[in-house]
């Protein structure tokens, strides 16, 4: 009796190794991945906001897509998420990169251009005045990040409104119609400007593309989240956690995103008389209904 009690003790302990291990492990894997999809040196979470307590909070999605030998301007995707996850609602607004905003230097400027004097933190805090709305979380990816995200993902399956001819975009021509997009083709819609309906029509192509993003996401299971976000973590960077991202993702999992709102913040846009650029003009009373 003596010796099974002391064999029983010896298992104990070693079970009780072996969960203690494989909870440190799963921490540090956890970890690992965390630190991957961070916001590194960024100096965003100076700008960021809790929700206030029971409503949804704002995300900011922002996509750096200059070409390489081009000299970097800004973001060209600035996109508002807020995201429901006890009703499973999400709405998206996209905002032109080249709102007018008065910046810290009192000149006049696009938006996208409050990153380069302020960083991160400068541009979260300038979309949340601009829109009159509390940021509290960012997702922000590059060129290559965008094109390595799509491909780990399978490509993304979109059903494109007009064809894609723009040199300033891309080298790929894309047809109008439903069709499975890659890293590079993907990019170039996002980037595609040369439309008759201009900043109106990229943007819709941004959410397109943004969706069919959530849309992958949303369709793994739960054995195969974490591996997924392992993949693609050095695509992203963001305040969320990998543990906070799994949560958000099963909390949205059976939403219908044909459903989602999505639309681009309503104005116009102007030529500036003294220099020429052409800035979009927020329509404020238009902007607070849709609000």
């Amino acid at each position: 009796q003596a010796r099974i009690r002391g064999i029983a003790v010896v298992v104990a302990v070693v079970l009780l190794v072996v969960c203690v291990a494989g909870g440190v492990g799963v921490a540090a894997y956890f970890g690992s991945v965390s630190d991957k999809m961070g916001l590194g040196d960024s100096n965003a979470k100076g700008a960021l906001v809790s929700p206030a307590e029971g409503k949804a909070p704002y995300v900011l999605l922002v996509g750096e897509f200059s070409k390489p030998g081009q000299a970097y301007d800004g973001p060209d995707m600035l996109m508002l998420a807020r995201i429901d996850s006890d009703s499973k609602q999400v709405s998206l607004v996209s905002i032109p990169a080249n709102a007018q905003v008065s910046l810290s230097d009192g000149n006049v400027h696009r938006i996208a251009e409050a990153q380069l004097l302020g960083g991160d933190e400068y541009l979260v805090s300038t979309v949340a005045a601009y829109t009159g709305v509390s940021v509290s979380h960012l997702i922000k990816t590059d060129a290559d990040g965008l094109g390595d995200l799509v491909d780990a993902l399978g490509g993304l399956t979109i059903d494109v409104s007009q064809e894609v001819d723009d040199p300033n975009a891309g080298d790929l021509y894309i047809p109008a119609g439903e069709q499975t997009l890659d890293g590079d083709a993907a990019l170039t819609l996002c980037r595609a400007l040369n439309f008759a309906e201009g900043d109106e029509a990229r943007a819709e192509n941004q959410q397109k593309v943004v969706l069919a993003l959530a849309g992958k996401l949303l369709d793994t299971n739960a054995f195969s989240i974490v591996p997924t976000l392992d993949t693609i973590a050095g695509t992203v960077r963001t305040d969320y956690s990998a543990s906070d991202a799994m949560g958000l993702i099963d909390s949205l999992r059976g939403i219908d995103l044909t459903q989602v709102h999505a639309v681009r913040m309503p104005g116009y846009q102007l030529t500036s008389s003294s220099t020429g650029q052409e800035y979009f003009i927020a329509s404020d009373d238009e902007w607070t209904a849709m609000l």
